[in-house]
């Protein structure tokens, strides 16, 4: 993950510090982020769910990648058709968003798990 990417992410306030969640406490190259919308609902990932990121793996076609949008960070399936990339909510509510050549800080890891509390 490149300085400016890793920067946003040690002040993004959803990523959980591991010292306070130590037997989840991720290895190096991994961090994980709290839902906090509804932006993936029909992908059954809803608010409150906690997603294992990988920063070091390169996204691909159709992967859920955790992308810096406006002040905040969401999750968004990367899909490449056309020669365009974008970055799609898996909810009618929000719109695809293209991701464009030179926006490198964009996607800042792949989601390769989601923990979700019981009840």
């Amino acid at each position: 993950m490149n300085a400016i990417a890793s920067s946003f992410v040690s002040a993004y306030q959803p990523w959980v510090n591991a010292t306070a969640l130590p037997a989840l406490a991720p290895p190096p190259g991994q961090n994980l982020f709290r839902v906090q919308d509804e932006d993936m609902e029909n992908a059954g990932i809803h608010s409150g769910d906690l997603l294992l990121i990988e920063t070091a793996k390169p996204p691909k076609h159709n992967d859920l990648v955790l992308a810096r949008l406006g002040k905040g960070c969401r999750l968004r399936r990367l899909i490449q058709a056309g020669g365009k990339r974008l970055l799609v909510a898996e909810n009618s509510r929000y719109p695809a968003l293209e991701w464009r050549p030179g926006q490198v800080d964009l996607v800042l890891g792949v989601a390769v798990c989601v923990i979700r509390p019981l009840g």
